[in-house]
């Protein structure tokens, strides 16, 4: 029914179109539950990927301090290489991150630099 303030009349209108119906009605309640366990799912998929990331930066993070710890000095790419086989042991770390996770411990000051030799790390104790 539509009601027109102009006129002040009811006026009846029959349809059939299924936008016009109610979302529980098109779709049925069964979907619309199962549409509502989709965005559940995913919510909880975002925050166990945020988690897992979180939780790989701290291990990259332990594992090159551990690595320089014993080193002491150590080259770039053999530091890099360490890392990736170390780290193989709970999951295949990318270079990029490895990367990323040097410059924090660089910014962090548990490594360094080394003076002579810019591709070279030094352990800070």
């Amino acid at each position: 029914r539509l009601f027109h303030p102009s006129n002040r009349s009811v006026q009846v209108v029959e349809s059939t179109d299924n936008h016009l119906r109610s979302p529980i009605r098109r779709r049925g309640r069964s979907q619309i539950f199962r549409d509502h366990d989709k965005v559940e799912d995913s919510i909880e998929e975002e925050e166990v990927a945020e988690y897992l990331s979180e939780d790989r930066k701290v291990f990259l993070q332990s594992v090159i301090v551990r690595i320089m710890k014993k080193a002491k000095q150590m080259s770039h790419s053999t530091l890099v290489e360490e890392a990736t086989l170390t780290a193989q042991t709970r999951y295949k770390a990318k270079v990029s991150d490895i990367k990323n996770t040097i410059d924090t411990l660089l910014s962090q000051q548990y490594i360094r630099r080394d003076n002579k030799d810019a591709n070279k790390y030094v352990y800070v104790s």
